[in-house]
């Protein structure tokens, strides 16, 4: 009796490996990260010029504060937050500084402000902005 059980228990063992084998299991980890794809610019003044890159333009005024605003996706990114906004280059020193999601001008010139993913995929955007004297 003890010999036809353990043959009963090995060939079930046996079985179920070639069972899982055939069909297979997906391997699936709950902790995975979901990396930034893409981040668009949403700012309503945003034009796109014939080589597509992207620009806005406005009238220099004392006290204008242009808010920066985009989306990431996808929507389920693990580190959503993991954008660093900054001004990569400017016409003249002190044109503009970027402050709490908002770009504050000093005076007319020309800047280019880029949004970068830090979480490891380094996905960028940005435009130019232009500010005109009034």
């Amino acid at each position: 009796m003890k010999k036809s059980v353990a043959l009963v228990i090995a060939a079930v063992f046996f079985a179920s490996i070639v069972i899982v084998g055939f069909f297979g299991m997906r391997v699936v980890s709950y902790n995975e990260k979901i990396y930034i794809s893409e981040i668009r610019l949403t700012n309503p003044e945003i034009r796109a010029s014939t080589d597509g890159s992207r620009y806005m333009i406005f009238d220099y005024r004392d006290g204008l504060t242009i808010p920066f605003t985009f989306d990431v996706l996808p929507e389920n990114a693990t580190e959503r937050n993991s954008v660093e906004v900054r001004i990569v280059s400017q016409s003249d020193e002190g044109v503009a500084e970027f402050i709490s999601g908002n770009l504050i001008v000093y005076k007319p010139g020309s800047f280019t402000v880029r949004a970068m993913s830090t979480d490891g995929r380094n996905v960028v955007a940005g435009c130019d902005v232009y500010i005109r004297s009034a």
